[in-house]
């Protein structure tokens, strides 16, 4: 969402509408916004950007976990774990939906 308001519809996570939650409070929930366009950082590698994602999670104890269920889900970024972000093709880089649990 990144803090914007559907014109109609809801957005709803857990069972809480999330069209009122600042943006920072939605990150915090564990939910992630990539933006078509390759919204990741070029210059990082896919392990950084993945990283980078995670930056607000305080649960850092669960997180080799989801980065190994990552992993699983999307193998490719595991063979491109050390490659820039940048030079992923597009569909590579959709991949970053995901925003773990």
């Amino acid at each position: 969402m990144s803090g914007l308001t559907p014109y109609a519809g809801s957005i709803v996570f857990e069972g809480q509408d999330l069209k009122r939650i600042p943006a920072h409070q939605i990150v915090a929930l564990g939910i992630a916004h990539v933006p078509e366009g390759r919204g990741i950082f070029g210059n990082l590698t896919v392990w950084e950007n993945l990283r980078l994602a995670t930056w607000q999670r305080t649960d850092k104890g669960e997180l080799d976990a989801d980065y190994d269920r990552v992993f699983a889900i999307f193998p490719r970024l595991m063979e491109r774990r050390d490659q820039p972000g940048g030079t992923l093709s597009g569909g590579s880089s959709k991949c970053w939906r995901w925003a773990g649990p």
